[in-house]
């Protein structure tokens, strides 16, 4: 039974889990054989970026690198408290890489279609492409598509951007 006096009030969690800098994080906190509604607060200072609804929803985006210890307080509609100490890390943005490393061949007055991809930095991503061969053109979202016009080879110049603004660029053939 929810309110069995034997049944101690108590937080449900011993671990969260990881987060990365940049990338949105959100996790929601349970407590056990307490009565609703439950208010949810931090004991103490909360990664740089994430914050503590009083419904025990923890969000946001972090900011920077941690591996640390948070304290947080549970209180039911008794008043009965359970505080637990939980470990949060946040671990670093991976690097921004473009990891097409090489297009398909075309043929000249064929529909042609390839999409851009990259790994690590905070997505979305954006896409500028330069150098296409006459009837292709690259969109934002580094979705390449067209009719080519002419036979030959291209070389084209390829830039991805991250939502951070940190961006990194490779040639394509």
């Amino acid at each position: 039974h929810l309110l069995d006096p034997v049944l101690k009030f108590t937080i449900d969690a011993n671990v969260l889990p990881v987060g990365t800098v940049g990338w949105a994080y959100s996790t929601q906190l349970t407590a056990l054989y307490g009565r609703p509604p439950i208010t949810w607060t931090s004991l103490n200072r909360l990664p740089a970026g994430l914050a503590l609804s009083t419904s025990g929803l923890l969000s946001g985006v972090p900011a920077t690198a941690v591996s640390t210890t948070i304290r947080i307080r549970a209180t039911d509609a008794d008043g009965r408290k359970a505080t637990t100490a939980l470990g949060v890390v946040i671990e670093p943005t991976p690097p921004l890489l473009i990891s097409t490393s090489s297009l398909a061949s075309a043929t000249m007055a064929e529909p042609y279609s390839a999409l851009l991809s990259a790994t690590g930095g905070v997505p979305p991503y954006s896409w500028t492409v330069s150098g296409l061969p006459d009837g292709l053109s690259a969109g934002a979202t580094g979705q390449i598509s067209g009719t080519p016009l002419a036979s030959g080879t291209a070389t084209v110049s390829v830039v991805v951007t991250d939502h951070a603004g940190v961006s990194t660029s490779t040639a394509l053939s």
